[in-house]
């Protein structure tokens, strides 16, 4: 089947926008982020651009129906999936060039939402070095809408959410992401949490004994103030009943 303008377009347009993502993955290798930035933002619009151009250039045709003596309905899921399998049993010669070309703009569909997953996730890396963490917090959120199965962007969203202080959900990513993988970073960034709060636990026990020892240390002045206030006082009122007795003693002149 011979590919269209329009089509032949839509496969340029994706060849470019692949072409810009590596140059700004070739800029964020070096350290130049802002130069990567602008690499994939401009991957972005070729991309995004590339969405309103499949609906126009490939059929999307409508979920399957059967008929009933009652009329249409909609197939169940069990049909649904059944369809689908004996869909991919056909042979590729057996296909019309309406199925082909459904098939075509399904995989472009595909396809331009995994890169959209890769760009996002990659200017999400970015904003993390410069540690622009709300920035980084959007573009890592955005990569997960256009590829859920995207797990760097996951691990973006996580350091991105710990980073702001959302410590108990950035985990609970991380320890989802450790389940379906094994990924040395996943774990390294478990380990960095499990020891940063044994640190802040430490640091608030500390806080609170130099409390404890502060109040203490002032209680025990002012004990101290209170017993010599007291011994003073003891002392002036032994010296006034001194002196009294000594007056009292004192022989009369007589006159």
């Amino acid at each position: 089947m011979d590919m269209t303008p329009g089509r032949k377009a839509i496969h340029e347009k994706l060849a470019q926008a692949q072409k810009l993502r590596e140059e700004g993955n070739n800029k964020f290798k070096t350290g130049d982020t802002k130069a990567a930035l602008a690499k994939y933002y401009e991957a972005l619009l070729f991309l995004k651009g590339l969405d309103q151009s499949i609906l126009q250039q490939f059929p999307h045709p409508s979920k399957p129906v059967t008929s009933e003596k009652s009329g249409l309905k909609e197939v169940t899921e069990e049909e649904s999936k059944k369809i689908e399998q004996e869909a991919a049993g056909k042979e590729e010669k057996d296909k019309t060039p309406e199925e082909k070309l459904a098939e075509e703009g399904e995989n472009l569909t595909k396809e331009i939402k995994r890169n959209m997953g890769l760009v996002y996730t990659n200017m999400a890396a970015c904003h993390i070095k410069a540690e622009n963490w709300k920035k980084a917090l959007e573009f890592a959120q955005n990569a997960t809408a256009s590829d859920s199965t995207n797990s760097k962007a996951l691990f973006r969203e996580a350091q991105a959410r710990i980073a702001l202080g959302e410590v108990t959900r950035g985990r609970q990513i991380l320890e989802d992401l450790q389940k379906n993988q094994d990924d040395s970073a996943v774990q390294q960034a478990l380990a960095k949490l499990d020891k940063d709060e044994k640190a802040r636990i430490s640091r608030d026990r500390a806080q609170f004994q130099g409390m404890f020892n502060r109040g203490k240390a002032s209680q025990d002045a002012s004990s101290s103030g209170s017993r010599q206030r007291r011994r003073k006082r003891y002392l002036n009122h032994a010296l006034l009943r001194f002196w009294t007795r000594m007056i009292q003693r004192k022989p009369r002149s007589n006159l």
